[in-house]
């Protein structure tokens, strides 16, 4: 006997999984991310040393650091949000498109590299995060740890979040 009340529900579950993705970031997306951080540079960077820290080469670097896990959240074909974190556990990059904040692609993001953390074993998260993040990631549970720091040419709030 079918159950077609559980059988519409693969289909909606798949549908959905196939319109909006996370996906391991590849080089093939370096040109998408550059343009979707671009509006936020200036959100961290207070000189031209900041600035480079954005720049295509040094994404790319990130992109293909071992040690750095990068996802992108692509939804039609086009990427709307990406999360980064350099092992064991800091946040990297955490950026989603002006026009989808809102929409819960921060919290899907989120909630992906969060769960890779969890099941590592992970207790403990730290970002460095932009002034005008900060709210953000205190809605996430994190814990600003320090006033705002000029360093390196970047302007930022040192966090830390407690993982159970």
């Amino acid at each position: 006997q079918v159950n077609v009340k559980s059988m519409a529900l693969q289909v909606v579950s798949w549908v959905s999984w196939t319109k909006i993705m996370i996906r391991k970031v590849v080089t093939e997306y370096l040109i998408h991310i550059v343009d979707l951080i671009d509006p936020y540079v200036d959100d961290f960077a207070v000189d031209n040393t900041g600035r480079e820290k954005f720049s295509t080469q040094m994404l790319k670097s990130l992109i293909e650091n071992p040690d750095i896990h990068y996802f992108a959240y692509k939804q039609s074909n086009q990427i709307v949000g990406v999360i980064a974190y350099r092992e064991p556990a800091h946040i990297v990059h955490f950026f989603v498109s002006k026009n989808h904040q809102g929409k819960g692609i921060g919290r899907c993001l989120w909630q992906h590299v969060e769960s890779m953390m969890k099941s590592s074993g992970i207790k403990l998260i730290t970002v460095n995060s932009s002034c005008y993040a900060e709210k953000i990631y205190k809605k996430m549970g994190f814990e600003s740890v320090s006033e705002v720091i000029e360093a390196y040419g970047l302007r930022f709030i040192k966090m830390h979040k407690y993982i159970v």
